[in-house]
């Protein structure tokens, strides 16, 4: 039997293989084992990473937009508010006019207004003067009507004998005796000076006690039967007044 012996060197060199080869083997093993872990590291880092990416890629991109609109916003606006504010600026001047119109309105209303209030005044004063000569008249008529009496009176009796050739003659006549109307001071303001803002102060008529209005019965009668007779207390009346 034919026996194969390897040199001592050999045998030693091949135990030095096996010894590198389990070490090689176990150095993958522990590569792999580090791989591994690395992977389940990684990958999950990775895609989170790719999701903020994407994430932040949206939000940079909507702010971009946001800004932009922002920026087309402020420059509409800026044009709106320049356009309004030349139109505020020509309708403040148009108020300002307005109001200066206003002013001057107001100031030629207040002047018109102290007018009127003379001009009414006056018309009052006027309207005084007017019931005064009204009265004044009132008295004279009065007066012309006593005096046209006294004068019927004188007359009647030469002109008796002629009323008797008067087939509808009478022989007794009572004339209608008018009490006198009361007099008032007149209120010649229209004659001087324009009449102040103040208005003048009424003067007081003087109360007269007037006799009542109503036809004399039975009245006394003059000598030549047609004329009636005053009696001394009314012929004082009207002279009082008239004084």
């Amino acid at each position: 039997m034919i026996t194969t012996e390897k040199p001592v060197g050999v045998n030693d060199i091949e135990h030095d293989l096996h010894d590198v080869e389990n070490e090689l083997q176990d150095f993958e093993e522990r590569q792999v084992t580090i791989t591994r872990t690395l992977q389940m590291i990684v990958y999950p880092a990775m895609v989170a990473f790719i999701i903020l990416s994407a994430y932040g890629f949206y939000l940079v991109q909507s702010l971009t937009t946001d800004v932009h609109t922002l920026t087309q916003t402020i420059a509409d606006m800026n044009k709106t508010v320049d356009s309004n504010m030349g139109r505020m600026a020509n309708n403040f001047d148009a108020m300002t006019g307005q109001m200066t119109t206003m002013t001057n309105s107001v100031g030629i209303m207040t002047h018109n207004i102290v007018d009127m209030n003379g001009s009414t005044q006056d018309m009052a004063g006027n309207m005084k003067q007017m019931d005064a000569s009204t009265q004044n008249m009132a008295v004279s008529t009065y007066n012309m009507q006593r005096d046209m009496w006294s004068m019927n009176k004188n007359i009647s009796g030469p002109m008796k004998m002629f009323n008797k050739f008067n087939p509808f003659g009478g022989e007794t006549t009572t004339p209608y005796v008018v009490p006198p109307p009361t007099a008032a001071t007149p209120y010649y303001n229209y004659y001087t000076m324009p009449q102040p803002v103040q208005p003048a102060p009424a003067v007081p008529s003087p109360a007269v006690a007037a006799p009542p209005l109503q036809q004399p019965t039975g009245a006394e009668t003059a000598k030549d039967g047609h004329s009636s007779v005053i009696k001394e207390g009314d012929k004082f009346v009207a002279m009082t007044i008239k004084g």
